[in-house]
């Protein structure tokens, strides 16, 4: 008996669906499948390597070799659309100069992830056609004048540093730096602060507020966590809330008190909110003080059908939890307010611990 053939775009449908998301831990994962799928015949074998070829990790010797090319990019690089140059403790500028060399030669690539460098000037005129950047420990250096990213719509950055210019901030964060930005990712997980890197120093705040609140109509997708106190979503005010016009999702780390403002004034959760997540609750009375919160959150959201509130543990709730926590959580979970309004109340577990930055965020 002849099975028939699969039609190509099923055959792509498949091999996409089956694969694990993008980020440098899945790498090795992706490759195992698409071999396996290239075994199946030549229409297979066609998809695979193409889908093969589209993401690109760079390990040490690889990013190495290709640093000290003189102007030379090997043609696979040509072909990708995705690029992740994976890091090790000295070797930024090879990985600065890989970095570059790619964003300059091979103009298909839209997303770059990289880490643990230092941008330079060059950098970002040779980025203007990405859409996609993540850094991680990424230190930027920012001139007076830097170009357009006109196309970037994704920017996600964990334990970012500045230069210690006042004002630095508002070079990079701003409309028309970045017009076309929709998702914004900020997450720091030392006891540091966006602006030096060093604690204490709460009074530079304003140097990421201000130009983060300037991209609030444009953004659709916001999600900021910081360890400890929550500095800066802390100084979003009732009026400032009401700047994001366009914003769906949200993810936020306890202790944000936004939620005690919307529960008082409804009016100031962006219209357009459908999904609001909550990345860490803390333990004891803090998880407890975090359920009454949401609880007046859900009571006073108005909105579309299809509304979700996802709280996002570190570990599975313990029977012998403390009554009153438990009562709370279960008060919410039931909620007679969000079935009314068509709210869908969850708990998930973290894909990885909140260290792990690339499973950070994922809920949506």
């Amino acid at each position: 008996m002849v099975v028939p053939s699969l039609p190509i775009e099923i055959v792509e449908h498949i091999i996409k669906q089956s694969l694990p998301p993008l980020r440098s831990t899945a790498f090795q994962k992706r490759y195992e499948l698409l071999r396996t799928f290239a075994l199946v015949d030549s229409r297979w074998r066609v998809v695979a390597q193409r889908e093969l070829g589209k993401h690109v990790l760079l390990k040490k010797t690889r990013f190495e070799k290709i640093a000290v090319l003189n102007g030379f990019v090997p043609e696979y690089l040509k072909q990708a659309t995705s690029v992740w140059v994976e890091a090790e403790d000295g070797k930024a500028a090879a990985l600065r100069e890989t970095a570059f060399r790619i964003l300059k030669e091979c103009r298909r690539v839209q997303e770059l992830a990289v880490g643990w460098t230092t941008t330079e000037s060059k950098f970002y005129w040779a980025a203007q056609d990405l859409r996609s950047l993540k850094g991680h420990g990424i230190d930027f250096l920012l001139e007076a004048t830097i170009p357009s990213f006109s196309r970037l719509t994704y920017l996600e950055l964990v334990e970012p540093l500045l230069a210690s210019v006042n004002g630095v901030w508002s070079r990079f964060l701003n409309p028309t730096t970045l017009p076309s930005l929709r998702c914004l990712k900020l997450h720091r997980h030392i006891e540091s602060d966006f602006v030096r890197g060093d604690p204490g120093q709460l009074n530079d705040l304003n140097d990421v507020f201000d130009p983060l609140l300037s991209l609030a109509a444009q953004l659709q997708v916001l999600a900021i966590h910081e360890v400890g106190e929550q500095d800066i979503i802390n100084r979003f005010k009732t009026e400032d809330w009401k700047r994001f016009d366009e914003l769906q999702y949200l993810a936020i780390g306890k202790g944000s008190n936004c939620l005690s403002t919307w529960s008082h004034t409804p009016d100031s959760i962006p219209p357009k909110l459908k999904t609001l997540v909550i990345l860490d609750l803390g333990d004891g009375s803090d998880q407890d003080e975090v359920y009454q919160e949401l609880q007046g959150v859900v009571a006073q959201w108005r909105g579309e059908i299809g509304r979700q509130l996802v709280i996002k543990r570190q570990a599975a709730v313990e029977k012998d939890d403390a009554g009153a926590v438990m009562g709370a959580r279960e008060s919410l979970l039931r909620s007679e307010s969000a079935e009314r309004r068509q709210i869908v109340v969850r708990e998930v577990l973290a894909n990885g611990s909140f260290d792990d930055w690339e499973t950070f965020f994922d809920v949506w």
